[in-house]
């Protein structure tokens, strides 16, 4: 097994890859990152090369995930979920179910 570090460029695609796959749609997943679809599936290219497997499949309308891109979303979800858990305490924001952050000033009640 090779072992890639985990640097800025993977983080932001493994985020994109999460929104698509959780979303179901590239569209969504550009509307939530607030990034040109283009650019979202451009990220998650970048993942697969970077992985050697195909994690996603676009249609017209949607986003189907393979089984590795289904392994690859189990194992990340609660990592993701942790990480913005972990950001809402040290900025007293807050975590929304969807797993998306409401942040809040430092100065704000």
């Amino acid at each position: 097994m090779t072992t890639i570090p985990l640097d800025q460029l993977t983080y932001r695609n493994l985020v994109a890859f999460y929104y698509v796959a959780s979303r179901g749609s590239l569209r969504e997943a550009a509307k939530c990152l607030e990034q040109p679809h283009r650019e979202i599936a451009m990220m998650i290219r970048q993942l697969e090369d970077q992985h050697c497997t195909k994690l996603v499949i676009f249609n017209d309308s949607s986003a189907a995930i393979t089984p590795e891109g289904q392994r690859l979303l189990e194992a990340i979800d609660p990592c993701l979920l942790g990480l913005a858990a972990a950001l809402d305490v040290a900025t007293k924001g807050s975590v929304l179910p969807d797993g998306s952050i409401v942040w809040k000033h430092a100065n704000e009640a």
